[in-house]
């Protein structure tokens, strides 16, 4: 997300609200129509409300860090961890057997 710093302003947060200062009186517009019921062009509310609308946002994104957080500090890069060097697991040779010796069974003694 490309966004300004806390306390600063750039060419995207201006764009933005000036979009934002064409659409909200257009709003305003159709929401006041569908209320009277006829098309309603108040000047004096679509000033307002544009005017309104551009302050609004350049004064948020004016108070907010690049990540959106108000009045939070930015926050810092992060620092690579070196780590060090992998080596290699070798794995134990398999055991290996000597002799294996058969094992006659037992028999049960009876006493």
């Amino acid at each position: 997300m490309n966004t300004s710093n806390l306390f600063k302003l750039n060419f995207n947060d201006i764009s933005k609200g000036l979009l934002m200062a064409v659409l909200l009186p257009v709003i305003s517009i159709v929401q006041q129509s569908l209320s009277a019921g006829i098309l309603v062009f108040d000047y004096k509310t679509m000033v307002t409300t544009a005017v309104g609308g551009l302050l609004a946002y350049l004064v948020k994104n004016f108070v907010t860090n690049s990540q959106g957080l108000p009045f939070a500090p930015e926050p810092t890069p992060d620092v690579p961890v070196v780590a060090a060097p992998i080596t290699p697991v070798v794995a134990a040779p398999p055991a290996q057997v000597i002799a294996e010796v058969p094992v006659a069974p037992v028999a049960p003694t009876i006493n």
